[in-house]
């Protein structure tokens, strides 16, 4: 029975040469299990195999995706959006590391570079798919609007925009209500300031000042603070997209609105 043996390890030794299969996998096994560089090294020929075979093949499915985005618009490639022309194929790494080797790569490369952290491209290589990653940055921006909020909360008066009512809406939302929108407004305010954003961009962002304008809604109840995340969609542009575009403080439907910071914002539009 040996001799059958050690023919059908000798013949899977010749194919594993020849393929690049390990040997592990053809179902030989040795009494000395091989350490994780020898697995690695024993599959590096296939590894670099499969990255050539994604490169390659990352530019065929590119443009796959741009025909495929074309004809569901029903236009060309040339007139597609600039961010639908930015898709590019993401392929797992064909090594397919485990979670503990890959977490210390990662953890190894952000003490090196620590901004790394903050890229989206750590997430990509930890492993996480492209739903967990829009997930987490989600909760993350959650998460950040809810500390800046609690700042707010905790912080005093400030200077920042304040909004007068029209008479109607004096009349329907009553005294108090108007006294809450002016809270909720100067908080909103605040926390625009604190992004110290100088060139009046704010459509990076937009996310986390529409959470904390949420979030305002709900600690002031309703209309009150709406009005304050109103006033800021109207005067920026953002819930149209068009960051270029400035709405000036007169075309509002409001019979007296003013804005501490109104020039300055409109100043920083055009």
């Amino acid at each position: 029975m040996q001799p059958h043996m050690d023919t059908c390890e000798n013949l899977a030794a010749q194919f594993a040469g020849e393929t690049g299969i390990p040997i592990s996998s053809l179902g030989v096994i040795h009494d000395n299990p091989a350490s994780a560089e020898a697995i690695y090294a024993a599959k590096e020929d296939l590894i670099i195999e499969a990255e050539g075979l994604n490169e390659t093949n990352g530019a065929a499915l590119r443009n796959i995706g741009l025909l495929v985005a074309a004809i569901s618009a029903n236009t060309t490639i040339d007139a597609l959006p600039d961010n639908a022309k930015k898709m590019q194929p993401r392929f797992r790494n064909p090594a397919i590391p485990s979670v503990v080797s890959q977490s210390d790569a990662i953890i190894k490369q952000v003490s090196a570079i620590p901004w790394i952290a903050e890229s989206q491209v750590a997430l990509e290589e930890l492993g996480y798919t492209e739903s967990q990653i829009t997930r987490l940055l989600s909760d993350k921006r959650k998460f950040q609007s809810r500390k800046a909020l609690e700042a707010l909360m905790a912080s005093g008066n400030g200077n920042g925009v304040k909004i007068i009512l029209s008479s109607r809406e004096l009349e329907s939302y009553g005294q108090t209500t108007i006294k809450l929108a002016g809270e909720a407004s100067e908080k909103f305010s605040r926390f625009l300031k604190t992004l110290n954003i100088k060139d009046g961009n704010y459509w990076p962002y937009k996310d986390m000042i529409f959470d904390v304008a949420e979030g305002l809604i709900r600690q002031y109840g309703g209309a009150a603070s709406l009005n304050a995340a109103e006033f800021f969609e109207k005067q920026t542009g953002i819930s149209n997209a068009l960051a270029s575009e400035w709405i000036d403080l007169d075309s509002l439907d409001r019979t007296n609105s003013v804005c501490d910071c109104g020039k300055s914002i409109r100043r920083a539009g055009r």
